[in-house]
């Protein structure tokens, strides 16, 4: 899968091509408003998505629970983001 370069995912993994345990019976054609794609697998299929403008809104298509080892710091990072104080406002 390749992470776009400025993606906050691309920031959490520290790479832009990582492997993942993915299966797919639907995804994201065109993403919502706000949305942009932050992850495609080399056939094109929209792998992760983020919210723009927000601090921690990612969603994920593949299945990192499937591969904790591999998406620790994906975990630890959704962990940090629920454990802040709460912002007002965004």
């Amino acid at each position: 899968m390749v992470l776009e370069e400025k993606s906050a995912i691309a920031k959490i993994y520290k790479k832009l091509r990582i492997d993942v345990p993915t299966s797919h019976h639907q995804s994201v054609d065109k993403p919502g408003r706000g949305l942009s794609i932050a992850a495609r697998a080399d056939d094109g299929i929209v792998e992760a998505v983020e919210l723009e403008g927000r601090k921690f809104v990612i969603g994920v298509q593949w299945h990192p629970e499937r591969d904790f080892e591999g998406n620790r710091s994906l975990f630890e990072t959704f962990v940090q983001h629920c454990s802040a104080p709460v912002a007002h406002g965004r």
